[in-house]
């Protein structure tokens, strides 16, 4: 029914180039920093952190570098019989998607790019898992409302708050403030947006922060727990756990055996 080819992990790589051809695959992108160029059916279009791009099979791709900037993205590419019934896959042409819960896709596609890499007992199995689980979130994304304008301006600023501040302690009251309305209607306003609470939305931040720490660095799991504003160790393993299935002592010593 689905079936994943390879999953990669593109980091800043200097002459990076997509050569061009007809791709005989389904490919979905998330573009976690900088911005690249796409060439798809001979129109050029950029894309840059924050979008989903799904590519359908047959679509005539070439890739590069910008030319100021670098990028880092994950890309899934995989096929599919006719039986999965998804809008997104049934579509024709790319699609460029500005996606409201960026840090859940980023955290999504890290533990699908470890599991290509580790490949134990069930891996196959887990990564359909979660690939059938985005799939699924980014057909929701595609066929919610948009929000009227000044509802997602403010949206975009409670993001914003929370993405450069994500370390620090999240008081409700203070989002509240910035958008000059009630606790309860900025909860209400965000979890409708984004899918989820903006505490939900801070520990995905700092979680997926952490499986980039845990995977990038040496530093040991307090000091990363104590940097990312857990300042009780123990609350830092239990939400670690809950968001990736693993300790965060047990996700570290997977990197040291690859």
């Amino acid at each position: 029914m689905l079936n994943i080819l390879n999953v990669y992990f593109d980091d800043c790589i200097p002459h990076w180039h997509n050569r061009l051809q007809h791709v005989q695959f389904h490919v979905l992108v998330l573009v976690t920093h900088g911005k690249l160029l796409y060439r798809l059916n001979d129109v050029t279009r950029e894309a840059s952190k924050g979008e989903l791009i799904f590519i359908p099979s047959g679509t005539q791709r070439e890739a590069f570098n910008d030319k100021e900037i670098l990028h880092q993205k994950y890309a899934v590419i995989f096929t599919c019989s006719p039986e999965l019934n998804l809008p997104l896959i049934q579509k024709t042409d790319p699609q460029f998607i500005r996606v409201r819960m960026f840090d859940y896709y980023q955290e999504r596609f890290i533990s699908l790019h470890r599991q290509s890499i580790e490949r134990r007992e069930y891996y196959d199995t887990i990564q359909t898992g979660i690939l059938l689980e985005m799939l699924g979130n980014t057909c929701r994304e595609l066929e919610a409302p948009p929000l009227p304008k000044r509802r997602a301006a403010h949206v975009d600023k409670l993001e914003q708050h929370i993405t450069q501040n994500y370390r620090k302690p999240l008081v409700l009251q203070e989002l509240a403030e910035l958008i000059h309305r009630s606790p309860n209607y900025t909860l209400s306003l965000f979890k409708e947006a984004v899918g989820q609470t903006p505490l939900e939305y801070q520990h995905r931040l700092r979680i997926a922060t952490a499986m980039e720490m845990l995977q990038n660095t040496t530093l040991t799991v307090t000091f990363i727990a104590h940097h990312l504003g857990y300042y009780d160790t123990s609350y830092f393993y239990k939400m670690f756990r809950k968001y990736t299935g693993m300790s965060p002592t047990a996700y570290a010593a997977r990197d040291r055996e690859l």
